[in-house]
Protein backbone atom coordinates (compact mmCIF):
# COMPACT_ATOMS: atom_id res chain seq x y z
CA UNK A 1 0.00 0.00 0.00
CA UNK A 2 2.01 2.98 -1.36
CA UNK A 3 0.14 5.49 0.25
CA UNK A 4 -1.01 3.92 3.65
CA UNK A 5 2.91 3.49 4.39
CA UNK A 6 3.18 6.90 4.58
CA UNK A 7 0.01 7.88 5.96
CA UNK A 8 -0.57 6.27 9.48
CA UNK A 9 -4.13 4.37 9.09
CA UNK A 10 -5.83 2.14 11.65
CA UNK A 11 -7.14 -0.99 9.60
CA UNK A 12 -10.05 -2.97 11.26
CA UNK A 13 -10.96 -6.50 10.27
CA UNK A 14 -13.79 -8.02 12.59
CA UNK A 15 -15.10 -10.38 10.00
CA UNK A 16 -12.22 -12.08 8.58
CA UNK A 17 -11.44 -14.96 11.17
CA UNK A 18 -11.95 -18.57 11.10
CA UNK A 19 -11.13 -19.43 15.00
CA UNK A 20 -13.60 -21.36 16.81
CA UNK A 21 -13.56 -19.97 20.43
CA UNK A 22 -13.13 -22.49 22.76
CA UNK A 23 -15.57 -22.07 25.08
CA UNK A 24 -18.11 -22.50 22.01
CA UNK A 25 -17.37 -26.14 21.58
CA UNK A 26 -19.41 -27.41 24.41
CA UNK A 27 -22.49 -25.82 22.37
CA UNK A 28 -21.80 -27.20 19.39
CA UNK A 29 -24.16 -29.73 17.66
CA UNK A 30 -22.07 -31.13 15.09
CA UNK A 31 -18.59 -32.04 15.18
CA UNK A 32 -15.69 -29.44 14.68
CA UNK A 33 -14.44 -30.85 11.86
CA UNK A 34 -17.63 -30.66 10.26
CA UNK A 35 -17.00 -30.08 6.59
CA UNK A 36 -20.69 -28.60 7.16
CA UNK A 37 -19.34 -26.15 10.20
CA UNK A 38 -16.05 -25.48 7.72
CA UNK A 39 -18.57 -24.40 4.85
CA UNK A 40 -20.91 -21.91 6.91
CA UNK A 41 -17.72 -20.80 8.38
CA UNK A 42 -16.61 -19.54 5.44
CA UNK A 43 -19.35 -18.59 3.88
CA UNK A 44 -20.49 -15.90 6.59
CA UNK A 45 -16.65 -14.62 6.69
CA UNK A 46 -14.94 -11.74 5.07
CA UNK A 47 -12.98 -13.20 2.24
CA UNK A 48 -10.33 -11.97 0.26
CA UNK A 49 -8.26 -10.12 2.78
CA UNK A 50 -5.84 -12.71 4.34
CA UNK A 51 -2.65 -11.41 2.14
CA UNK A 52 -3.26 -8.09 3.47
CA UNK A 53 -4.01 -9.11 7.20
CA UNK A 54 -0.33 -10.98 6.81
CA UNK A 55 1.32 -7.89 5.12
CA UNK A 56 0.28 -5.87 7.72
CA UNK A 57 1.06 -8.11 11.05
CA UNK A 58 4.66 -8.50 9.43
CA UNK A 59 5.53 -5.22 8.66
CA UNK A 60 7.08 -2.87 12.20
CA UNK A 61 4.66 -0.41 13.42
CA UNK A 62 1.47 -1.96 11.78
CA UNK A 63 0.49 -4.67 13.43
CA UNK A 64 -0.45 -2.76 16.75
CA UNK A 65 -2.26 0.19 14.99
CA UNK A 66 -4.61 -2.49 13.70
CA UNK A 67 -7.21 -4.68 15.23
CA UNK A 68 -7.91 -8.33 13.19
CA UNK A 69 -10.26 -10.09 15.00
CA UNK A 70 -9.22 -14.05 15.00
CA UNK A 71 -12.65 -15.76 15.86
CA UNK A 72 -15.27 -16.47 13.07
CA UNK A 73 -18.26 -14.44 12.57
CA UNK A 74 -20.71 -17.30 12.12
CA UNK A 75 -19.93 -17.50 16.12
CA UNK A 76 -19.39 -14.33 17.17
CA UNK A 77 -19.82 -10.61 15.60
CA UNK A 78 -18.04 -8.21 17.06
CA UNK A 79 -19.12 -5.55 14.52
CA UNK A 80 -22.46 -5.12 16.60
CA UNK A 81 -23.99 -4.19 19.83
CA UNK A 82 -26.32 -6.39 20.83
CA UNK A 83 -25.61 -9.65 22.42
CA UNK A 84 -29.12 -10.95 20.29
CA UNK A 85 -27.39 -10.01 17.19
CA UNK A 86 -23.63 -10.87 18.33
CA UNK A 87 -24.63 -14.43 18.45
CA UNK A 88 -27.63 -14.19 16.15
CA UNK A 89 -30.31 -17.10 16.20
CA UNK A 90 -30.10 -17.25 12.68
CA UNK A 91 -26.55 -16.63 11.06
CA UNK A 92 -26.25 -13.98 7.94
CA UNK A 93 -25.87 -17.70 5.82
CA UNK A 94 -26.40 -21.11 6.38
CA UNK A 95 -27.86 -23.08 9.58
CA UNK A 96 -27.05 -22.38 13.22
CA UNK A 97 -25.51 -25.28 14.48
CA UNK A 98 -25.19 -23.97 18.04
CA UNK A 99 -27.99 -22.78 21.10
CA UNK A 100 -27.10 -20.55 23.59
CA UNK A 101 -29.03 -19.09 26.31
CA UNK A 102 -28.96 -15.15 26.68
CA UNK A 103 -26.84 -15.36 29.89
CA UNK A 104 -24.27 -18.13 27.59
CA UNK A 105 -23.86 -15.24 25.18
CA UNK A 106 -24.06 -12.25 27.65
CA UNK A 107 -20.74 -14.55 29.29
CA UNK A 108 -19.23 -15.28 25.73
CA UNK A 109 -19.40 -11.42 24.78
CA UNK A 110 -17.92 -10.52 28.07
CA UNK A 111 -15.17 -12.76 27.13
CA UNK A 112 -14.42 -12.44 23.76
CA UNK A 113 -16.32 -9.05 22.15
CA UNK A 114 -16.01 -6.70 24.47
CA UNK A 115 -12.36 -6.47 25.30
CA UNK A 116 -11.86 -6.50 21.58
CA UNK A 117 -14.10 -3.32 21.27
CA UNK A 118 -12.71 -1.50 23.76
CA UNK A 119 -9.10 -2.11 22.35
CA UNK A 120 -10.39 -0.35 18.91
CA UNK A 121 -12.06 2.21 20.76
CA UNK A 122 -8.31 3.00 22.68
CA UNK A 123 -6.81 2.56 19.19
CA UNK A 124 -8.85 5.08 18.18
CA UNK A 125 -8.45 7.72 20.84
CA UNK A 126 -4.47 6.86 20.78
CA UNK A 127 -4.42 7.54 17.42
CA UNK A 128 -6.76 10.29 17.23
CA UNK A 129 -5.91 11.69 13.65
CA UNK A 130 -5.57 8.53 11.48
CA UNK A 131 -8.27 7.30 8.72
CA UNK A 132 -10.16 3.83 10.34
CA UNK A 133 -10.35 2.10 7.43
CA UNK A 134 -13.03 -0.99 8.26
CA UNK A 135 -12.96 -3.90 5.49
CA UNK A 136 -16.08 -5.78 4.33
CA UNK A 137 -16.77 -8.31 1.70
CA UNK A 138 -20.41 -9.54 0.37
CA UNK A 139 -22.10 -11.83 -1.32
CA UNK A 140 -22.66 -11.64 -4.86
CA UNK A 141 -26.48 -12.45 -4.32
CA UNK A 142 -28.57 -11.66 -2.12
CA UNK A 143 -32.22 -11.32 -0.92
CA UNK A 144 -34.87 -10.00 1.72
CA UNK A 145 -34.41 -6.14 3.30
CA UNK A 146 -31.38 -4.09 2.20
CA UNK A 147 -30.63 -0.40 3.62
CA UNK A 148 -29.80 0.02 0.05
CA UNK A 149 -32.56 -0.14 -2.31
CA UNK A 150 -31.56 -2.50 -4.97
CA UNK A 151 -34.10 -4.58 -6.38
CA UNK A 152 -37.12 -5.16 -4.31
CA UNK A 153 -37.23 -6.58 -1.01
CA UNK A 154 -37.89 -10.14 -0.70
CA UNK A 155 -35.92 -11.19 -4.35
CA UNK A 156 -32.89 -12.31 -4.66
CA UNK A 157 -31.04 -9.87 -6.98
CA UNK A 158 -27.60 -9.34 -7.96
CA UNK A 159 -25.69 -6.82 -5.40
CA UNK A 160 -23.44 -3.60 -6.71
CA UNK A 161 -19.75 -3.61 -7.06
CA UNK A 162 -18.77 -2.13 -3.98
CA UNK A 163 -20.19 0.09 -1.02
CA UNK A 164 -19.31 3.04 0.79
CA UNK A 165 -21.08 3.76 4.48
CA UNK A 166 -21.23 7.83 4.42
CA UNK A 167 -22.78 7.70 8.13
CA UNK A 168 -24.35 5.58 10.85
CA UNK A 169 -27.04 6.52 13.06
CA UNK A 170 -27.20 5.16 16.40
CA UNK A 171 -30.15 5.06 19.49
CA UNK A 172 -28.86 6.16 22.66
CA UNK A 173 -30.12 2.67 23.92
CA UNK A 174 -28.15 0.85 21.18
CA UNK A 175 -24.56 2.08 22.55
CA UNK A 176 -25.76 2.40 26.36
CA UNK A 177 -23.99 -0.83 26.80
CA UNK A 178 -20.45 1.10 26.44
CA UNK A 179 -21.45 4.35 27.15
CA UNK A 180 -24.10 4.79 29.70
CA UNK A 181 -23.41 8.83 30.09
CA UNK A 182 -24.63 9.47 26.57
CA UNK A 183 -27.38 12.56 26.96
CA UNK A 184 -28.83 12.47 23.25
CA UNK A 185 -31.40 10.01 22.10
CA UNK A 186 -29.39 9.75 18.72
CA UNK A 187 -25.95 9.67 17.55
CA UNK A 188 -24.59 10.22 13.70
CA UNK A 189 -21.06 8.85 13.44
CA UNK A 190 -20.58 10.76 10.23
CA UNK A 191 -17.94 9.01 8.22
CA UNK A 192 -16.35 10.78 5.16
CA UNK A 193 -17.19 14.50 4.22
CA UNK A 194 -20.34 14.84 1.55
CA UNK A 195 -17.65 16.05 -1.20
CA UNK A 196 -15.26 12.90 -0.75
CA UNK A 197 -18.26 10.33 -1.41
CA UNK A 198 -18.81 10.16 -5.22
CA UNK A 199 -15.07 10.93 -5.91
CA UNK A 200 -15.04 7.81 -4.05
CA UNK A 201 -17.19 5.81 -5.67
CA UNK A 202 -16.01 6.55 -8.96
CA UNK A 203 -12.32 5.64 -7.89
CA UNK A 204 -14.02 2.34 -6.87
CA UNK A 205 -15.84 1.52 -9.95
CA UNK A 206 -12.95 2.81 -12.07
CA UNK A 207 -10.35 0.08 -10.30
CA UNK A 208 -12.65 -2.56 -9.64
CA UNK A 209 -15.05 -3.08 -13.04
CA UNK A 210 -12.30 -5.18 -15.03
CA UNK A 211 -11.90 -7.54 -12.23
CA UNK A 212 -15.61 -8.94 -12.76
CA UNK A 213 -18.39 -10.32 -15.30
CA UNK A 214 -21.41 -9.44 -13.61
CA UNK A 215 -23.38 -6.51 -15.22
CA UNK A 216 -23.73 -4.37 -11.99
CA UNK A 217 -21.04 -2.34 -11.58
CA UNK A 218 -22.45 0.34 -8.86
CA UNK A 219 -20.85 1.80 -6.16
CA UNK A 220 -23.68 2.23 -4.20
CA UNK A 221 -23.67 4.64 -0.71
CA UNK A 222 -25.11 3.39 2.15
CA UNK A 223 -25.97 5.47 5.82
CA UNK A 224 -27.89 2.25 7.79
CA UNK A 225 -29.68 3.83 11.01
CA UNK A 226 -28.41 0.97 14.29
CA UNK A 227 -31.58 -0.21 15.66
CA UNK A 228 -33.32 -3.88 16.74
CA UNK A 229 -35.97 -5.62 15.44
CA UNK A 230 -37.59 -6.55 12.50
CA UNK A 231 -38.52 -5.22 9.17
CA UNK A 232 -40.49 -6.77 6.56
CA UNK A 233 -40.20 -9.64 8.65
CA UNK A 234 -36.68 -10.02 8.60
CA UNK A 235 -33.92 -9.20 11.63
CA UNK A 236 -31.80 -5.89 10.91
CA UNK A 237 -28.52 -6.18 11.58
CA UNK A 238 -26.59 -3.09 11.67
CA UNK A 239 -23.08 -1.96 12.06
CA UNK A 240 -21.30 -0.62 15.37
CA UNK A 241 -17.61 -0.07 15.20
CA UNK A 242 -17.66 3.36 13.17
CA UNK A 243 -20.58 4.59 16.27
CA UNK A 244 -17.92 3.55 18.77
CA UNK A 245 -14.96 4.83 17.08
CA UNK A 246 -16.97 7.94 16.68
CA UNK A 247 -17.70 8.33 20.05
CA UNK A 248 -14.40 6.95 21.54
CA UNK A 249 -12.99 10.19 19.58
CA UNK A 250 -15.27 12.72 21.02
CA UNK A 251 -17.96 13.28 18.06
CA UNK A 252 -15.24 14.59 15.66
CA UNK A 253 -15.41 14.43 12.17
CA UNK A 254 -12.25 12.27 11.44
CA UNK A 255 -12.34 9.97 8.12
CA UNK A 256 -13.76 6.60 8.56
CA UNK A 257 -13.23 4.42 5.70
CA UNK A 258 -16.27 2.15 5.30
CA UNK A 259 -16.17 -0.52 2.35
CA UNK A 260 -18.19 -3.47 1.41
CA UNK A 261 -16.46 -5.16 -1.70
CA UNK A 262 -18.55 -7.78 -4.00
CA UNK A 263 -16.89 -11.41 -2.95
CA UNK A 264 -16.32 -11.87 -7.33
CA UNK A 265 -13.93 -9.36 -7.29
CA UNK A 266 -11.94 -10.72 -4.61
CA UNK A 267 -11.74 -13.71 -5.75
CA UNK A 268 -8.23 -14.04 -8.04
CA UNK A 269 -4.74 -12.64 -7.09
CA UNK A 270 -4.92 -9.59 -9.68
CA UNK A 271 -9.02 -8.73 -8.09
CA UNK A 272 -7.57 -8.56 -4.78
CA UNK A 273 -4.27 -5.99 -5.16
CA UNK A 274 -7.14 -4.18 -7.37
CA UNK A 275 -8.86 -3.56 -4.12
CA UNK A 276 -6.21 -3.37 -1.87
CA UNK A 277 -4.67 -0.40 -4.50
CA UNK A 278 -8.50 1.21 -4.94
CA UNK A 279 -8.78 1.48 -1.04
CA UNK A 280 -5.38 2.91 -1.05
CA UNK A 281 -5.90 5.36 -3.01
CA UNK A 282 -9.25 6.59 -1.58
CA UNK A 283 -6.95 7.11 1.89
CA UNK A 284 -4.80 9.61 -0.02
CA UNK A 285 -7.73 11.13 -1.41
CA UNK A 286 -9.43 11.50 1.67
CA UNK A 287 -6.11 12.53 3.60
CA UNK A 288 -4.96 15.37 1.10
CA UNK A 289 -8.46 16.90 -0.52
CA UNK A 290 -11.23 16.59 2.69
Amino acid sequence: MKYANKIQCIHLFPHSGTNLPPDFRKYLQISEKSKKLQKVVEDNRDIGFDELIDEIVKTPGRKKNSAIFKYARYFLDPNRLDVSDQMPEKPYRGKNFFKLSHNQKVKLAQKYIIPWQKKVMELARTHLHCIVVHWHSFDVYAGGYSTVKLGGNGHKYLRPLAQVFTRVDAKKNSLKCLFPCLEDKVYVARLIPKKMVDPIRALLKKRLTPYTKYPNVRVEKDFPFITHGYQKGQRLYSPSLPNLIHLARGNKRIPQLVVEIRKDVLRSRSGRKAVVDAVDECIHLLTHKS
